[in-house]
């Protein structure tokens, strides 16, 4: 059985070009319990950061594929990290490379947490869980 997500987590941003799997991961989300809360999807990360941009209230939690066109996820990181207003919010980056997660932890990566794809539900609540609650003041 898969957990529910953490009560705070009101907004969450998914940032991938492929639109199969933004959608995949948006319908686990809201098939575990996501149903009030405001998922919306980028295509890459340029169009992720005008859509952190255009938000009026901060993502809870932001997930993103790495290899994309114009703006990979790592560059998305590290723009969006820039802003003091974000330092709240954990990112995770998801990616069907499984050997880039050395090299990612020897880059010193800015994500919170790396996932790898295809996506489990169980994975994706535990992992945005654990980034969530790591987030928060006093952890």
């Amino acid at each position: 059985m898969t957990s529910k997500l953490s009560t705070g987590i009101q907004k969450i941003l998914i940032i991938d070009d492929d639109p199969v799997q933004s959608n995949v991961i948006r319908m686990m989300l809201e098939l575990y319990g996501l149903h009030e809360c405001e998922i919306t999807i980028a295509k890459d990360g340029t169009d992720g950061l005008k859509r952190v941009a255009a938000a009026p209230d901060p993502f809870s939690v932001i997930l993103t594929d790495w290899r994309m066109p114009r703006m990979n996820g790592i560059e998305f990181i590290e723009a969006f990290r820039k802003n003091s207003v974000n330092e709240g919010t954990p990112v995770i980056l998801v990616t069907f490379f499984a050997r880039e997660d050395e090299r990612l932890k020897s880059e010193g990566s800015v994500a919170d947490a790396i996932m790898f794809k295809p996506v489990t539900p169980q994975g994706l609540v535990d992992t945005i869980n654990a980034a969530w609650a790591a987030r928060q003041p006093g952890q």
